[in-house]
């Protein structure tokens, strides 16, 4: 017989039911944890749960980035909450500024600045969103990259076994 033989001096444990169940591993906690910071704000919670929801795409790691991308969202909720007009429905770009005319008007008007910060904000979603896979394009992109590992791994197993069937050259 081939091989070490065991040793006749080794200890041996038996696998009692209580050894066993002091192997069973506990499951961890799948996804990420929403921060302290955004639970206890209840829009901040509302806008995690609709980005990230249970958190299971996502790694630890990810969550400081992910706590960013719930404060723009909320920057861009209030900047545009701050621009709509009396009546709900106007979006005001541009504020007037100085004196007011017989006519009841500014004489002069500037771009409203809560539209900058809105559009700001919104470039860095737009990044964020794409280094976390949160667009469609990110996660298509994603696949592509998975597809292409795969056929790569698949394309040199073949070409070890044709160099094996060649005979090793």
């Amino acid at each position: 017989m081939k091989g070490r033989k065991p040793d006749a001096k080794a200890v041996r444990r038996k696998r009692t039911p209580q050894a066993m169940k002091a192997e069973i591993i506990e499951p961890r906690q799948l996804g990420i944890a929403k921060p302290a910071s955004i639970a206890a704000n209840p829009d901040l919670s509302a806008i995690w749960d609709s980005i990230v929801g249970e958190g299971i795409a996502y790694k630890e790691q990810d969550a400081p980035l992910l706590e960013q991308l719930v404060f723009l969202h909320d920057i861009v909720r209030s900047c545009r909450a701050r621009m709509t007009d009396q009546d709900g429905r106007t979006l005001m770009t541009v504020v007037g500024v100085g004196e007011v005319g017989p006519d009841g008007k500014h004489k002069r008007y500037v771009p409203n600045p809560y539209y900058k910060q809105m559009l700001d904000a919104t470039n860095m979603i737009l990044r964020l969103s794409d280094q976390l896979g949160c667009t469609p394009l990110a996660r298509a992109r994603i696949g592509i990259t998975e597809t292409a590992t795969q056929s790569m791994q698949v394309d040199i197993a073949q070409r070890i076994r044709q160099i094996v069937a060649e005979g090793g050259r």
